[in-house]
């Protein structure tokens, strides 16, 4: 990213609040629950114990493909994530405990370091899980994927109040500074007789793609959170969690729907 990692706390937490009001409307989206701080969680081997708490419910029902629809009863549709944001770590794990219950969740665990290099195996993983791990690079500049808009792609985008941009494909990581990486750890489990390879293939495809339209939506919304405080950003986050809750049951459906197509 073409950010300081300082700065990028702001573009997390802001795009995390425009996104969720984004994606909500017509019987779907995001409801917050919890949005508080916490201490004393030891996280990533104790490095991590104290930060900011979330719980949200994601309706989904409208939003994932039929065969999945028609296999889960309609009322647990619904995609529990609890987050705990110590930047520069984040983790945060996604779960259905109405009907998976312990036999699905997905966890997202990401580190923030400044430059363009990031030290071996920064999340600990054991030989065994080296094994398993599949390495994903993501140039925010040239990874356009099929919610492609004009307005939300980095190789466009110039910032009024920096700058920065635009993002030439392919070398503005030896050029541009600053710069700094978002390294994640994603672990998918779901036991699920039949369905588990199909199902784990779409995770990891959605997955991309979310972080993907993400990390180019905070470059590009530059203008509008590079003035903030976190003080500002806690009060667009209350502002925003009322804002979900009235939009969720009304208008037309909004945002990212995920398919068996997604690439």
């Amino acid at each position: 990213m073409p950010l300081t990692v300082e700065e990028f706390e702001l573009a997390l937490l802001y795009t995390t609040a425009r996104q969720s009001l984004e994606e909500t409307g017509g019987g779907a989206g995001v409801e917050v629950k919890l949005n508080q701080p916490f201490d004393n969680i030891p996280l990533l081997d104790g490095k991590y114990t104290s930060g900011q708490y979330t719980y949200k419910i994601y309706h989904v029902a409208k939003k994932i493909p039929s065969f999945l629809s028609i296999l889960i009863p309609h009322t647990y549709l619904k995609l529990h994530e609890e987050s705990w944001n110590c930047y520069p770590y984040t983790n945060t794990i996604l779960s259905n405990p109405p009907f998976m219950k312990e036999r699905f969740h997905v966890q997202n665990e990401s580190l923030h370091f400044a430059g363009s290099s990031t030290p071996y195996n920064v999340f600990g993983l054991s030989k065994e899980e080296l094994k398993l791990r599949q390495v994903v690079d993501i140039d925010i500049s040239d990874d356009v994927t099929t919610d492609y808009s004009e307005d939300k792609d980095p190789a466009l985008f110039r910032s009024a109040k920096t700058g920065r941009g635009p993002l030439k494909k392919g070398t503005w990581q030896a050029s541009t500074t600053p710069s700094m990486m978002v390294v994640k750890l994603i672990k998918c489990n779901l036991k699920w007789f039949g369905l588990q390879g199909r199902c784990e293939d779409l995770c990891v495809m959605s997955q991309k793609r979310m972080i993907t339209m993400f990390h180019r939506q905070a470059f590009c919304w530059m203008d509008d959170w590079v003035d903030m405080t976190i003080a500002d950003i806690r009060e667009m986050e209350e502002k925003t969690r009322k804002e979900l809750d009235e939009n969720r049951e009304r208008g037309e459906l909004r945002g990212t729907t995920v398919s068996e197509k997604t690439g």
